[in-house]
This record gives C-alpha cells, structure tokens and sequence, in this order.
C-alpha cells in the first residue's frame, strides 16, 4: 500500500500516483532542478540578483557604466560617461556633431558583456579559460580581428612594451601566467594588495 495518494487532473481524468513514486521522481533530479546555490557573498548576490532582473538605478546598473567607461577611457576611448550610460539604457548612441570610431561602441557593448561574465564566474577558481575568455568577448567583434598577429582569446604572438618597460616574451606568457595564477589562488584570503599586485604583474 503506498503511504499517500495524490491526485493529478489532465484530460483524461485523474492519474493517481502514490508518495513513493513521486519522491523517487524527486530525488533523481540534478541539483539545479530543485535548488538554487546562493551565494555567500552579500556584494555578489545583490549584482547577481540586480543582473537577473534587469534592475535600473541599482549596484549592477552603476558598476556596468562607471567600470566600462573608465576602463575604456583608460584605453583610449572618445565615449563620454553618459554616452556609455545611453548605450547600456538604451542600446542606442547619440552621437550629436561627433564621430565616434565603432571600436569605441562595439568595445563598451562588449565590455557590458564581460563585466556579466566575470559575476556570472566570480566564485570560481580564477583561471587561464577564464582569462582568456574574457580577452575573447572583450575584442569580438573588433578591428583586432582583422590584424594578422592578434589573437582574440589568446596569449599574444608578438612581443610589445608598455612605455619604455619590456614584457614577458610570448613564449614565456603561458607558463608565467600558469606561474602567476599557482602563487594567486594558494593564497587563503586574497587581499586588496594581493589583487592589485596581481593586476601589475598581470599588465
């Protein structure tokens, strides 16, 4: 004898179907089909949540404008803060008297969808997959895909300098990075120094 019955409606009547059954149902599902892993973190879970839901005005709204236009204007992008506030509100550009190159606006949309991709993987293990893909959703798209020695999603092929200062050779890049990566995620508590003095050795 089962231990319960319920009672299910379709268009053929009612399918009864004892507890057991329906538990049994219940427990092969995945994690993901009965759950949702929240994180711990209150800073990630409030942007991961804003993100979700498309929330204006909020954390997330202000982290996407403020971080792709400094970061961009850093590289050298002609976008104005609000400009790049305009793109992600509206998807749309008004450009006024000005020509804006299209790198400049294919990189600030792609920089919105990095900046989704870094919440989305915040918690993992920081990687050379995750490095590299964001490298790849950053220049998609790009005038670098037209240049013969850039590699969208990969280590460079051709040796630059920062300044007047040399950097890793590209042969060296992958076990630097892989050296690099092994010294950051040993760390048991990562640091705001530790960040910045990744992000140095990184550049």
């Amino acid at each position: 004898m089962p231990l319960f019955v319920f009672d299910f409606f379709d268009k053929s009547g009612i399918i009864r179907r004892d507890f057991e059954a329906v538990m049994d149902s219940y427990f092969i599902c995945s994690e993901s089909d009965n759950s949702t892993v929240i994180s711990g973190n209150p800073i990630l879970r409030r942007l991961k949540e804003e993100k979700a839901h498309k929330i204006m005005g909020g954390l997330y709204h202000e982290l996407q404008i403020r971080m792709t236009y400094n970061s961009n204007h850093i590289e050298g992008s002609c976008l104005s803060q609000e400009q790049t506030r305009y793109i992600f509100e509206t998807k749309t550009i008004d450009t006024g008297n000005k020509a804006i190159p299209a790198d400049d606006i294919i990189e600030t949309i792609n920089h919105f969808r990095a900046i989704d991709y870094c919440i989305d993987v915040a918690e993992e293990t920081l990687s050379e997959t995750i490095i590299k893909k964001i490298h790849y959703i950053l220049k998609t798209g790009t005038g670098a895909e037209d240049i013969t020695w850039f590699k969208i999603g990969d280590y460079k092929i051709k040796a630059n300098f920062i300044g007047n200062i040399k950097t890793t050779s590209p042969s060296n890049v992958g076990k630097e990075m892989r050296k690099l990566l092994d010294e950051y995620n040993s760390k048991i508590k990562i640091t705001f120094d530790d960040i910045v003095d990744f992000h140095y050795k990184f550049e």
